[in-house]
């Protein structure tokens, strides 16, 4: 079965790129963003009314996390004796993104997608050079760009940082960083190394400890993982050499060195805060998670200095934080984690290994921040499917045809 895409313009190759930007503001402050409002639009708009033969591809190994994840959702309900609307879309979303992911994967289109991608990247590239001038030199805040209108509730997402790191448009530079990590990827697959090199020095000047690390991971990967000639990878060390001259040498660079070498590793809320709390859970909650619940949870069970200094400081809220990693431990317990590594381990198995660099990149991400049913988790997984080679591996999906 060919599922090669015959039109030279796909929704989705253009969107996504646009997508991650716009799925930062909330809707009227509802439960989704402009971002997942428009790909849900078209997506049931494409499988209500055209009428053109299609082929929908449901990834079996993801369709069987989603459905062991939402038995246990809706079994922790009962369990629990919790109800919310907030919970209620935790349960509905997943469902509605697989479905949608599953309408658009097979139009999905790689070399469309790239100059989008690349188009949008230098577009967002250009504000955090001018915001790190402006704010190194002149020492002028850095404020995050807001595109659209942002609920209240929410503005304090876009001003944590109070000006003090480039992050353009988007409401942190850690999530710059995650929009660009794959575009740095692709160019260096594509052998743009003059981008690749532009792309890399935007990661560091944003002062994201997650853009610095993966900068330098990614491009050791392909100085000695990747099949390039001699002068290539003499020209990847040379960036390497250069870059780690800048990080040691300029003082805009010391922020970033210094967060990373005095990060606790034991306690961390990005990296290990979440196995910490998972640890505490009784046998219940060990093995079926508890929901969403995290930050009652921890205010309840955890009798630690930094509940009462986040309580303090009015930041409740992100007691309730976890990376995937942790989180589907938490949320779905140790069976649901089970399935979720099975996943990622089939995906690395059966999918196509020319592609597997961004699958090492979703699950490094996994210990880092939240990828999982969210925009992250669409914009990673959506490239890193939607770049395998599916005609040759689609023992992997479950074929639906519409027409």
């Amino acid at each position: 079965m060919n599922y090669s895409v015959k039109s030279n313009i796909s929704f989705i190759d253009w969107f996504l790129p646009l997508f991650i930007i716009l799925a930062q503001y909330s809707v009227f402050g509802m439960f989704s963003s402009y971002g997942f409002l428009i790909l849900l639009l078209f997506s049931f708009f494409k499988l209500i009314f055209t009428t053109s033969y299609n082929n929908f591809l449901y990834h079996k190994h993801l369709f069987l996390f989603l459905v062991i994840s939402t038995i246990i959702s809706i079994f922790n309900i009962m369990r629990l004796d919790i109800f919310s609307v907030t919970l209620m879309n935790r349960i509905l979303m997943p469902i509605l993104l697989f479905v949608s992911f599953s309408i658009l994967l097979p139009t999905f289109n790689f070399n469309n997608f790239y100059k989008a991608y690349r188009i949008i990247g230098i577009i967002t590239m250009v504000p955090i050079f001018i915001q790190a001038l402006r704010l190194y030199l002149f020492s002028i805040p850095a404020v995050p760009i807001q595109i659209l209108p942002i609920p209240e509730s929410e503005l304090h997402y876009w001003g944590f940082m109070q000006g003090s790191r480039p992050s353009g448009f988007f409401s942190e530079p850690q999530a710059y960083a995650s929009f660009m990590i794959p575009l740095l990827v692709l160019s260096l697959k594509r052998q743009e190394y003059k981008f690749s090199y532009i792309i890399s020095l935007s990661l560091i000047v944003s002062t994201s400890s997650l853009g610095i690390i993966m900068t330098g991971l990614i491009n050791l990967y392909f100085l000695f993982l990747s099949k390039i000639k001699t002068y290539q990878k003499v020209s990847i060390s040379i960036t390497l050499l250069i870059f780690v001259y800048l990080l040691l040498n300029i003082d805009m660079f010391k922020f970033s060195i210094n967060k990373i070498e005095t990060t606790d590793f034991t306690n961390n809320i990005r990296l290990t805060r979440g196995f910490v709390v998972y640890s505490t859970f009784n046998t219940w909650d060990y093995i079926f998670g508890i929901s969403n619940t995290l930050q009652s949870y921890v205010i309840r069970n955890i009798q630690d200095e930094y509940v009462q200094e986040y309580i303090s400081a009015k930041s409740e809220n992100l007691l309730g934080y976890s990376n995937t990693a942790a989180g589907v431990f938490i949320e779905f317990g140790l069976i649901g984690a089970i399935f979720f590594w099975r996943m990622l381990y089939k995906m690395f198995v059966n999918e196509d290994k020319n592609w597997r660099i961004f699958l090492y990149i979703i699950i490094i991400l996994s210990f880092s921040q939240t990828c999982l049913f969210n925009a992250w988790f669409v914009f990673f997984y959506f490239i890193y499917l939607g770049s395998c080679d599916k005609n040759s591996y689609a023992k992997n999906y479950i074929i639906l045809r519409s027409r």
